[in-house]
């Protein structure tokens, strides 16, 4: 429960109100967000924190599954999706209801160095593919991170739609 009041400007106070504020039992890494991209014909993993107890649903593509939080986390494995566009995503855990836009495709993943860092628009030799939107080409973006132990998220991370706005900030490898 929250108190909302407001102050004017010679400090006196205005109104106050009593809000509820629900919050999920629930997080998902970033890369689960909406414009996510998950991989076809293959089981789908879906891991994040729970309070523990709750009861965890997703559904996408048609698949569902559950899993009850322990220790603070949860995994779901879906059975094999078939490659669709604008798929609902939707988690729940019987309270709070959380859906996103997803795509169900080949999801390639590439890492390196520094050379990861050449964008598009620094190769004259491909500004032609800088000229449309690709719809269907999704990118995770995120900002270097270096850490000596395991990460549970990227919390810089968003996924981004190869747009003309977009695209030319995609890595060139």
């Amino acid at each position: 429960t929250v108190v909302a009041k407001s102050i004017s400007s010679d400090g006196t106070e205005g109104f106050s109100e009593t809000v509820e504020i629900v919050m999920a039992d629930y997080a998902l890494p970033v890369m689960y967000e909406n414009g996510m991209l998950l991989q076809r014909n293959k089981p789908v993993r879906i891991a994040g924190q729970a309070n523990d107890g709750a009861e965890i649903t997703v559904s996408v593509g048609g698949k569902t599954g559950k899993a009850t939080a322990d220790q603070g986390t949860f995994e779901i494995i879906l059975e094999p999706l078939n490659a669709s566009k604008n798929t609902d995503f939707t988690i729940t855990d019987g309270t709070t209801v959380t859906s996103y836009n997803a795509s169900i495709g080949e999801l390639i993943l590439c890492n390196g160095q520094s050379n990861m860092a050449y964008h598009m628009f620094q190769f004259p030799s491909l500004q032609g593919l800088l000229d449309k939107d690709y719809e269907d080409i999704h990118l995770f973006k995120q900002d270097s991170l270096t850490s000596n132990t395991p990460q549970t998220d990227i919390p810089s991370g968003r996924w981004v739609n190869a747009s003309q706005k977009e695209v030319m900030y995609f890595s060139a490898f």
